[in-house]
Protein backbone atom coordinates (compact mmCIF):
# COMPACT_ATOMS: atom_id res chain seq x y z
CA UNK A 1 0.00 0.00 0.00
CA UNK A 2 1.76 3.46 -1.32
CA UNK A 3 1.35 6.10 1.41
CA UNK A 4 0.57 9.48 0.51
CA UNK A 5 3.79 10.61 0.95
CA UNK A 6 5.45 7.98 -1.41
CA UNK A 7 3.19 8.89 -3.86
CA UNK A 8 3.62 12.95 -3.97
CA UNK A 9 7.56 11.86 -3.72
CA UNK A 10 6.51 9.60 -7.63
CA UNK A 11 4.76 12.61 -8.82
CA UNK A 12 7.33 15.34 -8.28
CA UNK A 13 10.32 13.35 -9.71
CA UNK A 14 10.73 13.10 -13.39
CA UNK A 15 11.90 9.70 -14.86
CA UNK A 16 14.55 9.35 -17.79
CA UNK A 17 11.65 8.35 -19.87
CA UNK A 18 9.27 11.10 -18.82
CA UNK A 19 11.77 13.51 -19.64
CA UNK A 20 12.89 12.23 -22.57
CA UNK A 21 8.78 11.71 -24.06
CA UNK A 22 8.45 15.66 -23.18
CA UNK A 23 11.67 16.62 -24.84
CA UNK A 24 11.42 15.05 -28.24
CA UNK A 25 7.71 15.93 -28.34
CA UNK A 26 9.31 19.63 -28.02
CA UNK A 27 12.25 18.86 -30.80
CA UNK A 28 10.04 16.98 -32.91
CA UNK A 29 7.24 19.70 -33.34
CA UNK A 30 9.95 22.34 -33.63
CA UNK A 31 11.93 20.63 -36.60
CA UNK A 32 8.53 19.35 -38.82
CA UNK A 33 6.58 21.04 -40.95
CA UNK A 34 3.43 20.56 -42.24
CA UNK A 35 4.88 19.96 -45.79
CA UNK A 36 7.51 17.84 -44.71
CA UNK A 37 5.26 15.59 -42.71
CA UNK A 38 2.84 15.30 -45.71
CA UNK A 39 6.12 14.46 -48.10
CA UNK A 40 7.28 11.45 -45.81
CA UNK A 41 3.44 10.19 -45.58
CA UNK A 42 2.81 10.08 -49.07
CA UNK A 43 6.14 8.25 -49.44
CA UNK A 44 4.83 5.82 -46.40
CA UNK A 45 1.40 5.63 -48.18
CA UNK A 46 3.02 4.87 -51.99
CA UNK A 47 6.65 3.51 -50.86
CA UNK A 48 8.57 3.65 -54.26
CA UNK A 49 11.98 1.73 -53.32
CA UNK A 50 14.14 3.37 -54.98
CA UNK A 51 13.39 7.15 -53.77
CA UNK A 52 12.21 6.01 -50.16
CA UNK A 53 14.78 4.61 -48.52
CA UNK A 54 17.84 7.30 -49.72
CA UNK A 55 14.63 10.36 -48.46
CA UNK A 56 14.69 8.57 -44.99
CA UNK A 57 18.97 8.39 -45.23
CA UNK A 58 19.07 11.69 -46.05
CA UNK A 59 17.36 12.69 -42.57
CA UNK A 60 20.24 11.77 -40.59
CA UNK A 61 23.63 13.29 -40.17
CA UNK A 62 25.86 9.24 -39.21
CA UNK A 63 28.57 8.70 -41.60
CA UNK A 64 28.45 5.88 -44.14
CA UNK A 65 30.68 4.04 -42.30
CA UNK A 66 28.19 4.06 -39.10
CA UNK A 67 25.67 1.55 -38.30
CA UNK A 68 23.71 2.69 -35.54
CA UNK A 69 21.94 0.50 -33.59
CA UNK A 70 18.74 1.02 -31.36
CA UNK A 71 20.02 1.03 -27.65
CA UNK A 72 17.54 1.96 -25.39
CA UNK A 73 14.93 3.12 -27.24
CA UNK A 74 18.04 5.63 -28.24
CA UNK A 75 18.64 6.23 -31.56
CA UNK A 76 20.34 8.92 -33.87
CA UNK A 77 18.01 12.34 -34.12
CA UNK A 78 16.79 13.62 -37.73
CA UNK A 79 19.06 15.95 -39.32
CA UNK A 80 16.74 18.76 -38.80
CA UNK A 81 15.48 17.46 -35.14
CA UNK A 82 19.81 17.96 -34.20
CA UNK A 83 19.71 21.52 -35.78
CA UNK A 84 16.81 22.55 -34.16
CA UNK A 85 18.13 21.63 -30.86
CA UNK A 86 21.44 23.09 -31.11
CA UNK A 87 19.86 26.64 -32.33
CA UNK A 88 17.61 26.73 -29.17
CA UNK A 89 19.80 25.76 -26.50
CA UNK A 90 22.16 28.13 -28.34
CA UNK A 91 19.56 30.96 -28.00
CA UNK A 92 18.83 29.65 -24.39
CA UNK A 93 22.31 29.82 -23.39
CA UNK A 94 23.04 33.41 -25.00
CA UNK A 95 20.03 34.97 -22.92
CA UNK A 96 18.15 32.87 -20.10
CA UNK A 97 16.13 35.49 -18.99
CA UNK A 98 12.24 35.00 -18.32
CA UNK A 99 11.64 37.39 -21.15
CA UNK A 100 13.69 35.16 -23.68
CA UNK A 101 11.94 31.25 -22.24
CA UNK A 102 8.58 33.23 -22.57
CA UNK A 103 8.76 33.04 -26.20
CA UNK A 104 9.08 28.80 -26.09
CA UNK A 105 5.02 28.94 -24.60
CA UNK A 106 4.35 29.05 -28.26
CA UNK A 107 6.59 26.59 -29.39
CA UNK A 108 5.41 24.16 -27.18
CA UNK A 109 2.15 24.57 -27.56
CA UNK A 110 2.76 23.96 -31.75
CA UNK A 111 4.60 21.36 -30.62
CA UNK A 112 1.73 19.71 -29.05
CA UNK A 113 -0.57 20.59 -31.92
CA UNK A 114 1.54 19.52 -34.57
CA UNK A 115 2.42 16.06 -32.07
CA UNK A 116 -1.21 15.46 -31.60
CA UNK A 117 -1.76 15.56 -35.39
CA UNK A 118 0.38 12.88 -36.03
CA UNK A 119 -1.42 10.50 -33.40
CA UNK A 120 -4.61 11.93 -34.17
CA UNK A 121 -5.40 12.78 -30.87
CA UNK A 122 -6.10 16.28 -29.81
CA UNK A 123 -3.40 18.14 -28.33
CA UNK A 124 -5.01 18.13 -24.36
CA UNK A 125 -4.28 14.14 -24.40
Amino acid sequence: MNSPQASYTMETTTSRRKFLQSSSALLLGAAASTSQVSRAQQYVANPIEQDYWPLVRSKFAFSEASVPMNAANLCPSFRAVAETVEMLTYDIDRDCSFNNRAKFEGLLERSRYLVAEQLNVSADE
